[in-house]
């Protein structure tokens, strides 16, 4: 199992960054963010950034064996361990929608999230979590 951290200089550029990305969509810039949650601190840091934002939390994954499977496939950058060490905490999120991608094609889930976004703002789920 492996788990990514931070330390206190991290957290400063993760807060920083939740910040840039609300900057960014208030003065009406769209924009996407792939992001794997390192805990659940994150989260409600996501949360606080994007208070008065519009937001869609969309949950994009598979099935563990899926993933696993796709982690000892991946030849590019390999990080063996980072399924078990993270699936755990993502499925205690509540998103506003989930696309597993063991059902659809990379570009099918591409344009469904396109569509969710392009959709009249109604609310979000960050900061919804299972405990």
């Amino acid at each position: 199992m492996r788990r990514i951290g931070r330390g206190p200089v991290g957290w400063h550029l993760l807060q920083g960054f939740h910040r840039a990305v609300a900057a960014y969509a208030n003065v009406g810039v769209n924009v996407i963010v792939d992001d794997m949650l390192l805990d659940l601190e994150v989260l409600r840091d996501w949360a606080e950034a994007l208070a008065i934002t519009p937001t869609l939390l969309a949950s994009v994954t598979a099935p563990k064996a899926e993933l696993l499977r796709r982690e000892v496939a991946r030849q590019l950058h390999p990080t063996p361990g980072l399924v078990a060490g993270h699936l755990d905490l993502h499925r205690t999120i509540v998103p506003d929608v989930e696309i597993d991608t063991s059902q659809t094609t990379p570009e099918d889930a591409a344009r469904r999230l396109l569509e969710l976004a392009s959709a009249p703002p109604r609310g979000s789920a960050l900061g919804v979590y299972r405990s």
